[in-house]
């Protein structure tokens, strides 16, 4: 089945240069006057994954001038729950997801990918 040799070929991939990601998803409840109360983030994890960077960096323009933020890709398994605004620490340094890819083929996600950017 094609769906599998994808699923398989994408496994290899993250196997290449694997690392384990525990996920930190940010929780926000209602506070019933309108706005949100921040709560503890919740753990999502761990996942194995291939995280790389990205050739590219961000810039913004800010009051001290232009801020540059190294750009990561994260490749995790097609059933990973990964969600934008997602937070990681790797490498000494926290990265908050951006983006979420998923990869289909015929109407099944095959792979994850995912866009991260540091915080600062």
């Amino acid at each position: 089945m094609v769906i599998n040799a994808l699923r398989q070929a994408h496994l290899r991939l993250i196997d290449e240069s694997p690392v384990e990601i525990t996920f930190k998803r940010p929780v926000r409840e209602e506070d019933g006057a309108g706005g949100y109360i921040e709560r503890d983030p919740e753990e999502i994890g761990p996942v194995r994954v291939r995280i790389v960077p990205q050739s590219t960096a961000s810039a913004r323009h800010v009051e001290a001038g232009e801020v540059f933020k190294r750009q990561w890709l994260i490749f995790a398994p097609y059933d990973a729950d990964i969600r934008r605004k997602d937070r990681l620490a790797y490498e000494d340094t926290e990265l908050e997801i951006t983006r979420v890819i998923k990869r289909w083929y015929r109407g099944e996600v095959y792979a994850v990918q995912c866009e991260a950017e540091e915080v600062s």
